[in-house]
């Protein structure tokens, strides 16, 4: 078959032989936390008429119009709220908005860092472990294609995944908050749905995963380049270097480059912050010659696992 086909049938291969963590996970994890998400405003509603019941019987004692009351209490209780927020200027509801969606989204983000990393260390040391690169190499698939296909399973096609996962969950949460705005006397579109800006946001987390992909490429290509070479616990050598590097650094030197670049590029968590005020602060942090040099240095390390996995039947 052509490149390209051969390109997609290890794409795919990787998906299935990853399925779990790469499809199943995800999916989990945004139904926990949509059913937290339901359970916690249903718990809202009835605690909030709960609460009011109890006030209403030591106020009145009236059997009779306890029913009415509770439900007159409760809907100016949660109206209020909601009438408090409708009444706030644009780019308050904005900002508000913009923290309840990516907060219901961290949990995936957290869980798709972890999964990459665990899948980039296992991706080129598993099969030489099992010795079952012997099959792959009788295969007509280059080094550099089987290296460059688990790359772009992990920076393009897993973060794919698990952002329609998150996109599912925005759902969720827009109907849930709508449905639960229903009967107050409050423009559910002009309070919940235009400040949410929901497609704007999936283009900038889409845009966030591609950005952090390409910053942290030399954290990324440096386990690829571990996974291809280190005999046992590859953990060890990927920990276990940077550090020596930085323990030289602090020993020869007081200016700290080294340690920063590393720890920049391993967990962008200013980053993620900025993610709050939209794209447009990280494009203008990644803009410069860090990513040049990031990039520079990620190439290396892809160039070095290929070598590697090119000699990893004679090793």
């Amino acid at each position: 078959g052509s490149p390209m086909n051969k390109f997609t049938i290890l794409l795919r291969r990787e998906i299935w032989e990853n399925i779990n963590s790469f499809v199943y996970l995800p999916i989990v994890v945004a139904s926990l936390c949509a059913f937290f998400l339901i359970s916690g405003i249903g718990a809202l509603q009835i605690g909030g008429g709960s609460i009011n019941i109890h006030a209403d019987i030591d106020y009145k004692s009236d059997q009779m119009t306890q029913t009415y009351d509770v439900n007159d209490t409760f809907d100016s209780l949660v109206g209020r709220g909601l009438q408090e927020f409708a009444s706030r200027p644009e780019p308050s509801k904005r900002n508000a908005l913009n923290r309840v969606y990516l907060g219901i989204s961290d949990p995936l983000m957290i869980t798709l860092r972890l999964v990459i990393i665990f899948y980039l260390v296992m991706s080129l040391y598993q099969d030489r472990k099992d010795r079952s690169i012997l099959f792959w190499k009788s295969m007509p698939v280059s080094d550099f294609t089987t290296v460059l296909s688990k790359l772009i399973t992990a920076l393009v096609v897993v973060p794919a995944i698990y952002l329609a996962c998150c996109m599912a969950l925005h759902l969720v949460l827009l109907l849930v908050s709508s449905l639960s705005a229903l009967g107050h006397d409050v423009p559910i579109w002009s309070t919940l749905w235009a400040p949410a800006g929901i497609i704007t946001r999936w283009l900038e987390m889409a845009s966030y995963l591609l950005i952090v992909g390409l910053w942290c490429l030399p954290f990324f290509a440096w386990l690829l380049i571990i996974s291809s070479r280190a005999k046992s616990v590859p953990l060890a050598w990927i920990i276990g270097l940077p550090f020596v590097l930085i323990l030289l650094e602090t020993i020869f030197s007081s200016t700290g480059y080294v340690k920063d670049f590393i720890s920049d590029h391993v967990a962008p968590l200013t980053m993620a912050k900025d993610l709050e005020r939209g794209i447009g602060p990280i494009i203008d942090r990644v803009m410069n010659v860090e990513l040049l040099i990031s990039l520079v240095i990620g190439l290396a390390f892809i160039v070095g696992a290929v070598l590697f996995r090119g000699k990893a039947d004679e090793l």
